[in-house]
């Protein structure tokens, strides 16, 4: 029995080590080793205090597998326990020692299923926020860019003709007679020119 809960405390600790990569078939092993090793303490026993880390189990199970499959395991679990408490104790007390334990196990997996929901909705959110952001950026460089468009037709749509009227205007100065010889309007072509 003591081995049995050695066996447990040492799966228990495998499964929650930190890993670099996570091994979820690994983990899903070692919780079942648990289970196991809770029984068989259970059974060498001859006591109902081994039961009781049932509970740690449950919360392991709830994390690990989908809420149905956890639930027929730690079910199939506490009818093995059951059966083993009946041959040492009444049907009536070993009824209400399951349900009393069977309290608890809900208890810790409903914390841990609702710690793990409130996990992924947190990281699901972090990514909406991230595409919120990143589009944000891309509707902000679209904006500019369609600045930069407006402008740029700007200029060439309403500068550039204006621009050409000016010139044109300038080379018709600058065939009068009179006002070719004067400095501004040659200055003002070659601006012209320039812009």
């Amino acid at each position: 029995g003591v081995a049995a809960l050695l066996a447990m405390l040492a799966a228990y600790l495998g499964a929650g080590a930190p890993r670099r990569t996570p091994r979820p078939q690994l983990e899903r092993v070692l919780v079942i080793a648990q289970a196991l090793a809770v029984l068989l303490a259970s059974e060498c026993l001859r006591d109902g205090g081994p039961a009781g880390l049932m509970i740690i189990v449950a919360g392991q199970a709830i994390a690990m597998w989908p809420v149905r499959q956890a639930i027929a395991g730690l079910a199939a679990a506490n009818l093995v326990l059951l059966a083993l408490w009946l041959q040492g104790i009444d049907a009536t007390s070993a009824l209400l020692s399951l349900v009393s334990l069977a309290s608890f196990q809900s208890f810790a997996a409903l914390t841990v299923h609702y710690a793990t929901s409130a996990e992924t909705a947190r990281q699901q959110l972090a990514h909406t926020h991230a595409e919120l952001l990143a589009t944000q950026r891309l509707l902000e460089d679209s904006a500019r860019s369609g600045e930069r468009l407006r402008l740029s037709r700007e200029l060439h749509d309403v500068a550039g003709h204006k621009l050409t009227a000016l010139k044109l205007n300038l080379r018709l100065l600058e065939r009068d007679p009179v006002l070719a010889a004067r400095d501004e309007v040659r200055v003002a072509a070659n601006l012209a020119d320039e812009l």
